[in-house]
């Protein structure tokens, strides 16, 4: 490729072709690396209504989705240490679970302690990304989310915010 080739700019205001030390197009004015700060289609320029009511909701249920990770994990590496299994089965056998039972119910055990928070912690980011995009889905993301937190009342609060008219109409559909 020719030096010529790589050095060529245009404007990209009018697209007027800028020789290699010109700062400001000579067509239009404008600046050589200057980009428009038009608001993105689609977006609110500055915060809405809605935005300013539900201010840190949206990190609060980034916080929920790694908190469920993290115990996912934690119980991944019992049920998946040999010592941790272990302790499973001679739970199990006190329990008065039969042998023959044993290893479907250490399935049934990771199924419910690593499969469903896992599930929650899915839940709580889509709410995350939905209301930081203040979109209708992340809003009833949330609602879920709050509604079944609201059954251990840690969720009551979440629920009376999202629940808001004006947060409701705040919303875009996407």
């Amino acid at each position: 490729m020719p030096a010529d080739e790589e050095t060529t700019a245009y404007c990209i205001e009018c697209g007027a072709h800028l020789e290699t030390g010109h700062r400001y197009c000579w067509r239009c004015g404008a600046e050589r690396w200057h980009e428009p700060q038009a608001p993105q289609p689609g977006r609110p320029a500055q915060p809405t209504q809605a935005m300013q009511l539900i201010g840190l909701l949206p990190w609060l249920y980034a916080a929920g989705a790694i908190g469920l990770l993290v115990f996912a994990t934690q119980q991944a590496a019992i049920v998946l240490a040999p010592a941790g299994r272990a302790e499973l089965y001679q739970t199990f056998g006190q329990r008065g679970v039969p042998s023959v039972d044993m290893s479907l119910m250490v399935v049934d055990y990771s199924v419910m302690v690593i499969g469903v928070p896992v599930i929650g912690a899915l839940f709580h980011a889509l709410a995350f990304y939905g209301l930081r995009r203040m979109t209708r889905w992340g809003w009833i993301f949330a609602v879920v989310v709050a509604s079944v937190w609201s059954l251990v009342l840690l969720g009551i609060p979440f629920l009376v915010r999202l629940l808001n008219p004006e947060v409701r109409r705040g919303m875009r559909r996407a």
